[in-house]
């Protein structure tokens, strides 16, 4: 997997090259089996802020998953993104059916907000090839040094100007 994330204020873009964290992840792809549903909720419920990245894990986990946001409306704006990669996501309303694919596939997509740019760098690390995440300014928001940190991790991870 190649992640390439980019970032339209400042022109710079993150490459991430997929599959190269399969050595380390692989105790958690044993687990992936089906998330079945996931509802978001006001403290202490399950938070609406990882919506986005349950959606990615649930585009590989075994089976359909469906995740219903009762709190914002509209946080769908990954989903076309995700599409793009292979998941198999069906929206309507604040309702998303996740039915998880074999794999997903790197491609050109754009975050939308801090939690999308998140879901896409994740679904981005178990791609196939390489993945360009463009306005990363999201990601820089509200993760410090996300791109190093990954790479610590052993993922192959680059910041470009666009």
């Amino acid at each position: 997997m190649y992640v390439h994330l980019a970032n339209r204020i400042e022109p710079r873009m993150l490459i991430v090259q997929g599959r190269a964290l399969d050595e380390l992840l692989s105790p958690i792809y044993a687990f992936l089996m089906v998330l079945a549903a996931v509802t978001t909720m006001v403290y202490p419920g399950f938070p609406t802020d990882m919506q986005a990245q349950m959606i990615a894990v649930a585009a590989i986990a075994q089976g359909t998953s469906v995740i219903t946001d009762t709190i914002y409306l509209d946080r769908f704006t990954h989903v076309p993104e995700l599409a793009r990669m292979g998941a198999n996501i069906e929206l309507k309303n604040n309702v998303a059916v996740v039915r998880g694919v074999e794999r997903l596939s790197g491609a050109p997509v754009m975050a939308t907000d801090l939690r999308a740019s998140a879901a896409l760098a994740l679904a981005a690390l178990v791609a196939e090839g390489e993945t360009h995440i463009s306005r990363i300014y999201h990601l820089d928001r509200g993760y410090e040094a996300f791109d190093a940190k990954l790479t610590a991790l052993g993922a192959r991870v680059e910041r470009v100007r666009e």
